[in-house]
This record gives structure tokens, C-alpha cells and sequence, in this order.
């Protein structure tokens, strides 16, 4: 169905296993691999509901992760490259 801002936020989360056939050598050096498990999630939100989902989205991994099945965890943040990214400057700024 259509969905409108009025629906956000949408979650939306993949938790299955993959099945590639990589050309020999593409994954830098990687043993090669047919099929791996990744963990995919996407959230669509609004500027006033980032702080709330992030939150949201950490204390869940968290929950899952180290409560649940006593994984130790390291979280890090991933942000825009000096000279390599996608996009302009300014998004990432104002990301």
C-alpha cells in the first residue's frame, strides 16, 4: 500500500543468509564464499524522530546481542570519507 509521511517511522530489517557467487579474487583477498549471514536494516524517518530511532535502534542491538545471547559487542560510527563519499558535502553535513 501507498505510504504517506503521516506513517513514519517505517523499520524495516532482514536478518537471512546470502548466496553469492563472487568472481575469484573480488573480495580483497577474502577466502571466497558462497553463502553468508548479514544483518540489513533501514529505518525512513523524519528529522524530529532521528535521536528517537537511533536510541531506539542501539538499545535493541543491544538487547538482542549482549542480553540475549551475551555477545560481547563494539558499536562504531561510520561517517563520511575526506575525499571518498557519495552524495554532496552539505547532506553529510547536515546528516
Amino acid at each position: 500500500s501507498t505510504k504517506s509521511f503521516r506513517d513514519l517511522p517505517v523499520r524495516l530489517a532482514d536478518f537471512s543468509a546470502l548466496h553469492r557467487n563472487e568472481v575469484s579474487g573480488s573480495l580483497g583477498g577474502m577466502t571466497r564464499l558462497r553463502k553468508f549471514h548479514q544483518d540489513d536494516a533501514h529505518i525512513f524517518c523524519q528529522p524530529d524522530q532521528i535521536d528517537e530511532e537511533i536510541r531506539e535502534c542501539l538499545s535493541f542491538i543491544q538487547r538482542v546481542y549482549h542480553d540475549l545471547f551475551n555477545f560481547k559487542i563494539t558499536l562504531r560510527l561510520s561517517t563520511r570519507a575526506d575525499n571518498k563519499f557519495i552524495g554532496e558535502a552539505e547532506e553529510w553535513v547536515h546528516a
